[in-house]
């Protein structure tokens, strides 16, 4: 295993620190020297790893003698007391973002681990967050204070929540994600922009937010988003006794005028009017 001129790498060398993490890592790998041994390399692993691959070629390696290929996009977290081994392959290049902590993961992730170690396959909101909470760690390792143990943890933290939830999102299960979807509009009618609001909150790119909902029936966002709006807008207007203005703002729109256009071509009446007159919310997906 080569070791790049832009590698990264950082250790904690005191054995009294007070700090929880005890190595740092970031940049380039190449594996793949062709060696004749099958193992080109072992190690006992003494602390919790974290393991992330940004980008590169798929490349093998055992742990307690179980194979298994770690690709882009994925995440391992490896127990203290695992046996870690480098298989010989063909030369694969790959980037790596590596942390070891002493402390164990949050009991909410430490749960999901039914073995020593766990591979997850990161989607695309996952991966600036850990691309995030590293370049954090680097900050931190880099210019130390009185407040860096404190911080460390807090990153941490945060790695294991975002991990946990990760392992208990409904990934595989279009449905299910259209109805977290549904439940997110349904909550937010101030979103004009639904599509990229939604991949943010669900942690996909675009055109799968676009897959869920045709799979589900519901292939116009933007539509349903607007029903939504005007629906909670007539509310607000008939029942609360709100004021356009106030609506309009509350609803994401940066002038009343844009607002009332939008109503009157929905409903056919002004906003104004709307107190004195019956409800009529048609359905524009039916």
């Amino acid at each position: 295993m080569r070791k790049p001129k832009s590698d990264f790498r950082w250790n904690n060398r005191h054995p009294h620190s007070p700090l929880d993490l005890v190595y740092l890592a970031y940049g380039p790998r190449e594996w793949g020297d062709r060696l004749p041994d099958r193992i080109q390399s072992t190690w006992r692993n003494t602390f919790w790893n974290y393991s992330f691959v940004p980008t590169g070629t798929p490349h093998r390696l055992e742990i307690d003698g179980e194979t298994l290929t770690l690709s882009q996009g994925e995440m391992i977290i490896i127990q203290p007391g695992c046996t870690i081994s480098i298989i010989r392959q063909k030369p694969t290049r790959f980037h790596v973002m590596n942390w070891l902590w002493k402390s164990p993961p949050l009991p909410e992730l430490t749960n999901l681990l039914k073995h020593p170690w766990r591979k997850l396959r990161l989607n695309e909101g996952a991966f600036a967050q850990i691309r995030q909470l590293h370049a954090a760690t680097r900050v931190e390792i880099q210019h130390p204070d009185t407040y860096t143990r404190l911080a460390l943890e807090l990153v941490h933290r945060q790695l294991d929540l975002l991990l946990a939830r990760h392992c208990e999102r409904p990934e595989a299960d279009p449905m299910a994600r259209h109805e977290l979807a549904l439940r997110f509009l349904g909550n937010h009618p101030e979103i004009h922009n639904p599509v990229a609001a939604l991949a943010r909150y669900l942690e996909v790119s675009p055109s799968t937010v676009k897959r869920i909902f045709a799979q589900a029936g519901n292939a116009q966002i933007r539509e349903l988003s607007l029903r939504l709006r005007m629906e909670e807008a007539e509310q607000r207007l008939r029942v609360e006794g709100n004021g356009v203005k106030q609506v309009a703002l509350s609803l994401g729109y940066k002038h009343t005028n844009d607002f009332s256009r939008a109503y009157a071509r929905y409903f056919g009446v002004t906003p104004a009017s709307t107190i004195s007159r019956p409800s009529k919310s048609p359905d524009i997906l039916s």
